[in-house]
């Protein structure tokens, strides 16, 4: 019973990615024990990752610079060129209809744009649009004139959402 409380716990919390242009990272977290994200801190690129009372983090600049690349041998083959296969049209809907179902189980949850484009005249352009797309999305949207350019999103879902869009 206690193996069966765990698998629904682990398939009933809420998944998390975040991404952030003013704490300049992009981030999963799974509750509020488990996360993992890039975060560029001081002009270094770290992939961090907490586990319940463990914590790491790599560099991952360095940790690309001293891994060894092993070279790849690329053998010719002889002989014709076989005919790729190709999906029916009906395959291709339901693969479609899948994907969208499972898109729509995310959620967003917080959304906050602002862009300079450092252009006066394109964004006095964008700036009716933007305010038109945040209305009809009801999340702030906007252009401004000052020089600063801001991201923030949250999306959320759950595994059983995902689980439950796969198999229908």
């Amino acid at each position: 019973i206690f193996f069966l409380l765990i698998i629904l716990l682990i398939i009933f919390i809420p998944i998390q990615i975040v991404l952030s242009s003013d704490q300049r990272m992009i981030g999963i977290f799974y509750g509020k024990w488990i996360s993992a994200g890039i975060y560029l801190i001081r002009d270094e690129l770290k992939f961090i990752y907490h586990l319940p009372f463990w914590k790491r983090e790599i560099d991952l600049i360095e940790y690309l610079a001293t891994k060894k690349s092993t070279p790849e041998l690329k053998q010719k083959t002889k002989g014709k060129n076989k005919k790729a296969s190709s999906f029916s049209k009906g395959t291709m809907n339901r693969i479609r209809k899948r994907w969208k179902a499972i898109l729509n189980t995310f959620q967003v949850k917080e959304m906050e744009v602002n862009i300079d484009t450092d252009d006066y005249i394109i964004n006095a352009y964008l700036f009716p649009v933007a305010q038109y797309l945040g209305y009809r999305i009801q999340k702030p949207l906007s252009i401004n004139f000052i020089g600063i350019n801001k991201v923030e999103l949250r999306i959320k879902n759950r595994i059983v959402n995902l689980l439950y869009a796969m198999l229908r």
